[in-house]
């Protein structure tokens, strides 16, 4: 067997090289398909399984959630509940806390502002990271009071310090405080969250030198992130059972607030909370690679009916001189398999070009994201097989067809192919169309839909407002301090030439990021839906509303007499208003607000409804808003929306909070469009890809039939020619030729559209309400295929119709 492979693959080899324009044209197709298929799943896999660089064992690895009263999960721990959490049992052998904190580090030049994270003494040894120079945390630097100390990561002490070899040791500034620099990170550790760009990490003790200590000794203060490494054979269903063991301890000092029930899930590089849409966007995508790389695989089967057909003659002599039908086939099986391996090795080189640039992109605004990919053994190996798989699988049918031949028939006539192969050919054209109007119909509906976000009601005016993120607390203030500042720089702010209106809000909408809280109806049963509500909440200044273009329906917004120790008062949306009490002005009625139990809520007055807008996204329906003053509820991070007219506002707003804390760093620094642009990424870079991928396969669908029907023209020559010669027309044979191209593209046309309007119900909730079966994208899609077929299609029928009859009867 192993002589007649070798035989096999020279005798391929020595056939393939005298088609060089055939191994070319056949091997870029299935690069392209196959580098498509290859760069989404090595994403995938970045993201969702493999994990990042310096995490070890994550097989032993879980995520810690703390579970609500209503079931719902990825709630985080206040830092007592954690302690408890990690001393009182063995099940998760090492429980470490980890939470995002915005870090400004200054050393020599300007400070500059980097993801960090905010780690407990474990964290390290925990996820299995290293130290490439010095040390992490001693236990004692979880403490509040404690030195305040940094480890930073080997790319940014690289990159900022040129990896310095003294740094360790040395003092920089974190925010404004001296902190010394204890440890470098392991080279490519970034955490163990995959995707975020991580730079420094500090000390708990240290987080609270920078953000204050008010956090520290509150049980009901829910700050922290878990991760665990399970002891020995221990799973996460009795990793649950002990943590929760220890919660049922717990139960008497967390007051009303009961036990503590925990959520243990196995580690995945992602946040759990974001695994799912970022699975469900990336499975997206990899359909429409394998669209591609299943048009590709079709095109190129079409192309090796084709080939095989030409070499009926050289298959007949074969068959004729005594080989069997089996090592022909077997033959023409390596030949499709080599091509295909060729090809998958230029999609795997177009893969490695791909991810190196999607390591270089870096979202609008400065989010800190650094996506480390690349093409890895697991996924190398899977298109190798996905080739060799496609090389079989496309071959085997043309393979067999080109030997279902009578050699003598062949010999003596010079037949060259008959029904079954214009059947497959056929086949052929209609896969590959089908496949491109799915690709073209999502391509379409994404396009449309996200030229639709750009014209959906947001329910407010973010046009010239620019966005100053800060928080007055990092330098350790406590948040009432914190929230005088803030007020102060809004009204320094205000007083700037050039400003029309300048507001604040803890939390900006449609930044992908939200915050929840609950309420009581009074007078009604405590119950889901009846009495009791969740709702969307956000802390703003009276000005806000005006700021950000919100329209007062009913009532008043926030006023200066709104302090606080004065009555509690509340702003509501529509939705609130006309759901509690419809028919009814919400203006006056009271509210249980921030909890579910009515001894633990405080009584608020609602004293307006503003418009229904977006917070979370912006294709989501009316939502439950409501909104507390800045003066009643202090908050330390607030985002200043200024809107002005004069162009140097922006710098003079910096320089005003510059004055009153020079260390403080901008977590935010952008105008709002960018704002609503990042929550609009994922659709635009669908829409973007989508339009790629789908001109790819439309051009893929109409090169494969055009080769179909001229191939099929080629074939009948000389019964175009005896036609003419016994008195049809040269309209005729084109009507006719153009009928035979049309008729594979009309099928392919309705198959494909029913697919799409199945696959279109997928990805509804990228298209902001515009409905999947909108006509406009299909209508498209079926003029641009139809037109395209035409076009493809004329050539070779105007080949047929310019046939000499004479010429053909003679060489008859």
């Amino acid at each position: 067997m192993l002589e007649a492979l070798w035989r096999d693959l020279r005798l391929a080899g020595r056939s393939l090289s005298r088609s060089p324009v055939f191994v070319l044209a056949a091997g870029l197709v299935i690069a392209i398909g196959i580098g498509a298929t290859t760069t989404v799943l090595s994403v995938g896999n970045r993201l969702l399984s493999e994990p990042p660089t310096g995490v070890r064992e994550a097989g032993r690895l879980v995520t810690v959630h703390s579970l609500s009263k209503d079931g719902s999960s990825f709630h985080a721990f206040s830092l007592p509940d954690y302690r408890d959490l990690r001393e009182g049992q063995r099940a998760v052998a090492s429980l470490a806390a980890y939470t995002t904190v915005p870090v400004s580090i200054a050393g020599e030049g300007d400070p500059e502002l980097v993801a960090g994270l905010s780690v407990s003494s474990n964290y390290f040894a925990t996820v299995g990271a290293r130290a490439a120079r010095g040390r992490f945390f001693t236990a004692d630097e979880e403490r509040p009071g404690t030195e305040a100390v940094v480890v930073l990561s080997h790319q940014y002490w690289a990159r900022r310090f040129a990896a310095e070899p003294s740094m360790v040791g040395r003092r920089v500034l974190l925010n404004g405080k001296p902190a010394t620099v204890v440890g470098i990170g392991e080279p490519g550790f970034r955490g163990h969250l995959a995707g975020l760009d991580v730079s420094a990490w500090v000390s708990l003790g240290t987080d609270a030198a920078l953000r204050g200590a008010e956090r520290f000794a509150a049980r009901n203060h829910d700050w922290l992130e878990l991760v665990g490494r399970l002891g020995d054979d221990v799973d996460p269903r009795e990793a649950r059972s002990a943590l929760d063991a220890v919660g049922a301890r717990l139960a008497p000092e967390r007051g009303e607030a009961g036990a503590l029930e925990t959520d243990v899930r196995p580690y995945t590089p992602v946040p759990p909370m974001v695994a799912t849409p970022v699975g469900g966007f990336l499975a997206v995508l990899l359909l429409l690679a394998a669209l591609i790389l299943l048009i590709a695989c079709v095109n190129v089967g079409s192309i090796l009916l084709s080939r095989a057909t030409t070499r009926r003659r050289e298959i007949a002599v074969r068959l004729a001189l005594g080989s069997g039908r089996g090592p022909v086939v077997r033959q023409l099986l390596v030949e499709s398999m080599l091509v295909y391996l060729l090809g998958a090795a230029g999609g795997i080189a177009l893969a490695v070009v791909a991810t190196r640039l999607l390591g270089g992109l870096r979202p609008p605004g400065g989010v800190p994201v650094a996506l480390v990919v690349g093409v890895d053994p697991v996924v190398l190996g899977l298109t190798l097989g996905i080739a060799l798989l496609a090389g079989l699988g496309f071959g085997v049918g043309p393979a067999w067809r080109a030997t279902a031949i009578a050699p003598a028939s062949v010999l003596r006539v010079g037949q060259t192919g008959g029904g079954g192969q214009r059947r497959m050919r056929h086949r052929f054209v209609v896969a590959q169309v089908a496949g491109s109007v799915l690709l073209l119909a999502m391509a379409g509906l994404f396009v449309r839909g996200a030229a639709r976000a750009g014209e959906v009601d947001l329910g407010m005016d973010p046009a010239g407002v620019h966005v100053l993120e800060v928080d007055f607390s990092l330098a350790g203030r406590p948040t009432a301090e914190a929230t005088r500042l803030a007020a102060e720089a809004e009204r320094l702010i205000a007083e700037l030439p050039g400003v029309r209106s300048v507001g604040r809000i803890d939390l900006l909408p449609l930044s992908l990021a939200n915050q929840t809280s609950g309420f009581l109806v009074p007078g009604r049963e405590a119950v889901e839906g009846v009495g009791a509500f969740g709702t969307d909440f956000a802390v703003v200044s009276p000005s806000y509303f005006e700021t950000i273009g919100i329209a007062l329906v009913a009532g008043r917004g926030f006023a200066e007499s709104d302090v606080a120790g004065g009555p509690p008062v509340v702003v509501v949306n529509e939705a609130i208003a006309r759901t509690l009490w419809p028919g009814e002005s919400a203006v006056g009625k009271t509210l249980l607000y921030g909890s579910f139990r009515p001894e633990r809520a405080t009584p608020v007055e609602v004293v307006g409804v503003v418009r229904d807008s977006k917070y979370r996204s912006i294709g989501e329906e009316p939502r439950f808003m409501l909104f507390q003053t800045s003066a009643q509820e202090p908050r330390g991070a607030t985002a200043f929306l200024i809107r002005h007219a004069a162009p140097d506002v922006v710098r003079a707003a910096r320089d005003v909070i510059r004055r009153l804390d020079p260390g403080l760093p901008f977590t935010s620094d952008w105008s709002y469009q960018q704002v609503i642009g990042l929550s609009l990424l994922p659709t635009r870079i669908a829409a973007t890809l989508a339009s790629a991928f789908g001109a790819v396969g439309l051009l893929l669908a109409m090169v494969g039939l055009y080769g179909a029907v001229a191939f099929a023209v080629g074939v009948r020559l000389k019964e175009y020619g005896v036609r003419m010669a016994l008195g049809a027309s040269r309209s005729d044979v084109r009507r006719e030729v153009l009928r035979d191209g049309l008729r594979p593209t009309a099928i392919g046309l309705a198959i494909g559209g029913v697919a799409a309007v199945g696959a279109g119900q997928l990805i509804r909730g990228f298209l902001f309400g515009l409905s999947p079966l909108d006509p406009v994208a299909f209508g498209a899609i079926a003029l641009l295929l139809g037109g395209a077929a035409v076009v493809a299609c004329l050539v070779p029928s105007r080949r047929a119709s310019r046939t000499d009859p004479m010429e053909v009867l003679r060489h008859e």
